[in-house]
């Protein structure tokens, strides 16, 4: 009987020591499947911070900007307005220069005629007046102007989405 006592003292042994090891690894994979939530967790919570912060740059850069667009369109309807209104009061001698007129028809990539090209060949009808013409000027500086304070709001927008971030 001794001899059937030493294998059966063994298989358990080694059967102790696997379900100890077995035990020993299980609670180490808690441990790390633990840490790994955890880490998870953490990481979440600073992505939802930093698209916080992001959307906080966004809507104060949004707001600037509208607020920007607003007082530049009241601007240029100010100015157009009193262009407009002393062009054609008649009062006064204002005259369109031929070269200003040749510079804008090159730069016009349709050709048109000018109040001023009509006045010089007596060939006036259907041309629109110098008020038109200098309400179409305002309208396009005002284009340009809208285009400049957007690209000033995308380059304050990723300023600061840059310095959020830590790199400037």
């Amino acid at each position: 009987m001794t001899k059937y006592i030493i294998p059966v003292v063994a298989v358990l042994g080694m059967a102790l020591g696997s379900f100890v090891t077995g035990s020993i690894k299980d609670a180490e994979a808690s441990k790390l499947a633990a840490d790994l939530e955890t880490a998870k967790a953490k990481n979440l919570e600073l992505v939802v911070e930093a698209e916080r912060k992001a959307n906080e740059i966004s809507e104060t850069v949004a707001v600037d900007h509208t607020q920007a667009v607003e007082e530049r369109q009241a601007k240029t309807i100010t100015i157009t307005k009193e262009v407009i209104k002393y062009v054609e009061s008649g009062h006064n001698q204002c005259v369109i220069d031929s070269e200003w007129v040749r510079i804008t028809d090159s730069a016009t990539p349709m050709p048109r005629t000018s109040a001023t090209a009509c006045e010089l060949t007596n060939a006036c009808e259907g041309v629109p007046s110098m008020g038109q013409e200098l309400e179409v000027i305002a309208s396009n500086y005002n284009v340009c102007q809208a285009e400049s304070d957007e690209l000033a709001a995308y380059k304050a927008w990723h300023r600061k989405m840059l310095s959020m971030r830590g790199d400037r």
